[in-house]
């Protein structure tokens, strides 16, 4: 079982003692029901409850979209061939079918730092009484009445306050107190490229997560798609990197602000490994590197207890490889 699987698309097939199963998946993506404004016009559908018709009433809906299809955009399936027929789904393929688009919180982390366009709100009262929001101009500068200019650019939105106060009271010395506080973040507009289902640009606020951004991007294409090596690029420089099994199976996510023009990219799918039979998990699994134990494979794909035997089949460099384990 600690031998090297070696190679792209192993099938590891889990059996008991005398029989070795192979279950084989296969999918049929279901055709959404798209109709011109033709056919609804045929059908007596008048123009004031066409789709676009709130749009001509200067009005429009803000609710998510739910999988309907705008004129002129093709469905994945129509997009994205599947690249072989009777492949189980990649372990983590149902990951953006969660609401990280429409259940997002339009709040800001503590890690947030303070960029050009944000809000900031400023109160003083005892010696003097002032009240003022203030927008971060193009400098990173606020302009505070009777203070002068304070350079808050990249500072945390947790040391703000503190940070701003100490600026006041070499001004306001004595009997003043102070608080600040960020109201709004200006929004970013966040490349997404790579194995994703729809390339593009789409807007966010800087702490929004990465699931937030790619499930906005149609979320990965799992044919071709990594979901173990996602970068963030900042002017052509790697400021974070993302293993998805991170999250799925242990819940860590890391905190990351993002900045406007940051590109998001998800990179081609590594070597795979194809598990069925008697596991819970009978997933595609990827991996980082070109080799893998039997102990990994067995931690993402949770075999049964009454498991005795371990099947694994695929091709090598020198050709066709068969080999059964003993647990």
């Amino acid at each position: 079982m600690n031998k090297a699987i070696k190679k792209h698309c192993y099938k590891l097939l889990i059996g008991l003692l005398a029989t070795v199963q192979l279950w084989v998946f296969s999918a049929t993506a279901a055709e959404p029901n798209q109709m011109s404004l033709t056919n609804l016009q045929s059908m007596g559908t008048t123009q004031t409850t066409l789709p676009n018709a709130s749009l001509e009433n200067g009005s429009y809906s803000k609710a998510p979209r739910d999988g309907i299809m705008l004129p002129g955009e093709m469905t994945a399936a129509e997009l994205l061939p599947v690249s072989e027929i009777g492949l189980p789904p990649p372990f983590g393929a149902n990951l953006f079918a969660g609401g990280y688009e429409s259940e997002r919180i339009d709040g800001l982390n503590e890690d947030y730092t303070i960029a050009p366009g944000d809000k900031v709100s400023i109160w003083l009262w005892g010696a003097i009484n002032q009240s003022e929001v203030i927008t971060v101009d193009n400098q990173g500068n606020l302009f505070i009445t009777n203070v002068g200019s304070v350079y808050v650019a990249d500072v945390k939105a947790s040391q703000l306050n503190n940070f701003v106060s100490q600026k006041i009271k070499q001004v306001y010395k004595n009997s003043v107190e102070i608080y600040v506080n960020l109201l709004t973040a200006t929004p970013v507009s966040v490349y997404i490229s790579g194995s994703v289902i729809r390339p593009g640009q789409y807007a966010g606020i800087a702490s929004d997560s990465i699931l937030y951004y790619l499930k906005r991007a149609g979320g990965i294409d799992s044919e071709r798609g990594s979901y173990r090596s996602i970068k963030v690029l900042r002017q052509n420089e790697v400021v974070q990197e993302i293993d998805l099994y991170d999250f799925m199976l242990k819940g860590y996510l890391p905190k990351f602000n993002f900045k406007d023009n940051d590109v998001i990219l998800v990179e081609r799918q590594k070597a795979t490994v194809v598990v069925s039979g008697s596991v819970r998990n009978p997933f595609r699994f990827e991996f980082t590197g070109n080799q893998a134990n039997g102990q990994q494979l067995a931690k993402f794909a949770l075999p049964l207890a009454k498991v005795s035997h371990v099947g694994i089949v695929g091709d090598r460099n020198d050709g066709y490889f068969f080999r059964i384990f003993t647990l």
